[in-house]
């Protein structure tokens, strides 16, 4: 078939790589839907294009697709060896995929399918690419593996249709045409037998007026020189033997050659050999596949071409010289206008052709597009916008609460467990007016610190001789209970008794894990003490932590600071489009495209 026809595609089918849309085919009785794990037991591939591992060599791209096929390990050697032998590579066995040639890599591709033995094998366009020899031991070597096997080929080339095809198909437009064997398809579609005489002498007539006489319906497709070539129809058969009895009764009569001068001489014989040839199978292909070619329209439309318009206006009586100098001069004429055109094509007009298909190909490649304009718009935007809202550190106020503590507790906002004294009846009071956590009671421990005595004597210099061992109870608490709550502590509260002039005294104990537990746990203490003193419930003392103003120097810093980022956010976003450029240089380097260019005029 012809490119597009679907060859590939149909086989891409019956390998299970694409789903069939609908229909449905079998291999040895299982289906390529259902079955195809089955199927590819037994399947043997060489794709149109080479997939190969560069970096593998020829005999470590064997193996690998022998030990999937499941051959046997201790013929593994053997297998390989014969198979690198039987494509032609048995000198490449160790060379690496990527140094080899397209033709090499295409007997890489066939031997890959060839082995472990499977039983079907399906060859997309086996021998694109080789050389004749390496075309001719590729079919020796089909038609060697053929016997026990079921092969389908695809293939442009007739020759290798015909020399390998038991039953030739034949699609054109996603459908299959016909399908047969070569002498079938021929006799069947053919559009004749093909005469083909060679003259003495290009003036010779003869050769035509014996054709048309036995053959009046016969066709010349063409005439090259002495060469002249006849389409001859299938129903004429019959006259074959007296045509080819006079043709040969011929070769051996000289005939009359007239000169311009006006002489006749003996000088050559109007016939000196022919040959007839049935229906080729590019001509059948050229008919089932409904191509609008016709030969002997082209021949006739190649004479007309050939003749100058000025030696056909000339008179007929003209002398041949002068024909010749007309056409000589039109020849001239033709190179100069070809050259000025050639030196108009300036920088510029290169320049507007390039910028034209760049242009085309942006429009029609998303992906460019995104990277010149959207990507790098989208980043400079957020980046701007981070900048624009990043909060200053002078605008930072913190209320200091509990509420920051354990935030996942369901219901009072937070806080957790607060360990408390509660060894004096004033602590009772203080403890109902918290808020902002739960009171746990500080009960006697039977945790001890390592040489009590110099504990107790610490503490007591510490908080003093009333309230010393009071903090050094509340430690030895707070260590023995560590594991019997999942809430964080982060605060704890000693209390002294009530002084004769009604003032209260309590220490806090702060975790250091978070920066503000210390005056958090203050202020709470302070508005539990001013609820208790005002009967309000409601009272409370609000605490916050604001920063400094930011001095002079510092503001600069921030300044500073604020124009390197943009300038990195810039210099990021619009970096984006000079690698957007760079990306269709590369491809078109990639595919060749450069090349095409450079040899087009373009430098």
């Amino acid at each position: 078939g012809h490119n597009g026809a679907g060859k590939s595609t149909t086989i891409s089918m019956l390998v299970g790589l694409h789903p069939p849309t609908s229909g449905d085919a079998l291999i040895f009785g299982k289906n390529i839907v259902s079955d195809i794990d089955e199927i590819r037991k037994v399947l043997g591939v060489c794709p149109q294009h080479d997939i190969l591992f560069p970096e593998l060599t020829v005999k470590e791209h064997l193996e690998l697709f022998a030990i999937l096929k499941g051959a046997e390990e201790d013929t593994l050697e053997s297998v390989i060896i014969n198979m690198a032998d039987e494509v032609g590579l048995a000198d490449k066995i160790n060379t690496v995929v990527r140094s080899l040639s397209g033709g090499m890599k295409r007997k890489l591709s066939l031997g890959i399918a060839l082995i472990g033995n499977s039983k079907v094998i399906i060859l997309d366009e086996p021998t694109s690419g080789m050389d004749p020899y390496s075309m001719r031991l590729t079919w020796q070597l089909i038609k060697k593996i053929k016997k026990g096997r079921i092969i389908l080929l695809t293939t442009h080339s007739m020759d290798e249709a015909d020399e390998l095809g038991d039953r030739i198909a034949i699609m054109a437009n996603g459908s299959l045409k016909c399908c047969g064997s070569s002498l079938f398809l021929k006799h069947h579609y053919g559009v004749g037998y093909t005469l083909t005489l060679v003259k003495s002498a290009p003036t010779a007539s003869i050769a035509g007026d014996i054709v048309y006489r036995y053959i009046p319906t016969a066709t010349c497709i063409s005439e090259v020189g002495t060469e002249i070539s006849f389409r001859l129809p299938m129903a004429s058969s019959s006259t074959f033997e007296r045509m080819f009895r006079e043709i040969e009764g011929c070769m051996k009569k000289p005939v009359m050659s007239m000169e311009i001068s006006g002489s006749c001489e003996k000088d050559s014989y109007g016939i000196e050999s022919y040959g007839i040839s049935v229906t080729t199978l590019e001509e059948v292909f050229l008919r089932v596949a409904g191509c609008d070619y016709d030969e002997v329209e082209c021949f006739e439309e190649n004479n007309r071409s050939l003749i100058p318009e000025s030696v056909v206006s000339l008179p007929s009586n003209d002398r041949p010289s002068t024909k010749i100098f007309i056409s000589f001069i039109n020849f001239i004429g033709l190179q100069c206008c070809c050259c000025c055109l050639i030196t108009t094509s300036t920088f510029w007009q290169h320049s507007k052709a390039l910028f034209i298909k760049r242009a085309i190909s942006a429009r029609r490649d998303h992906k460019t597009i995104m990277f010149q304009l959207m990507i790098p718009a989208i980043f400079l935007f957020i980046g701007l916008l981070f900048m624009e809202l990043k909060p200053h550190p002078d605008q930072i106020s913190l209320t200091l609460s509990t509420s920051y503590f354990n935030p996942l507790l369901s219901g009072g906002g937070g806080g957790g467990p607060i360990p408390f004294n509660l060894s004096f009846p004033i602590a009772e009071k203080v403890a109902q007016n918290v808020k902002g956590g739960w009171i746990q009671r500080c009960n006697p421990s039977s945790y001890k610190f390592p040489n009590s005595e110099k504990a107790l004597a610490d503490a007591v210099e510490a908080a003093g001789p009333t309230l010393g061992p009071s903090l050094l109870s509340m430690s030895e608490y707070l260590m023995s209970s560590f594991n019997e709550s999942y809430q964080s502590r982060y605060g704890a509260i000693v209390m002294d008794d009530q002084n004769t002039d009604g003032s209260l005294g309590y220490t806090v104990l702060h975790n250091f894990s978070c920066q503000h537990a210390a005056p958090t746990f203050i202020n709470l203490m302070n508005s539990a003490i001013l609820r208790l003193a005002s009967h309000n419930m409601n009272a409370t003392i609000q605490t916050r932590n604001h920063p400094l103003p930011m001095t002079q120097s510092q503001h600069l810093q921030r300044h500073d600071l604020d124009a390197f980022s943009a300038a990195i956010i810039v210099n990021i976003a619009f970096s984006f489009i000079p690698a957007s450029f760079a990306v269709s240089i590369v491809k078109e380097r990639e595919v060749k495209a450069k090349h095409q260019q450079l040899i087009s005029g373009v430098r």
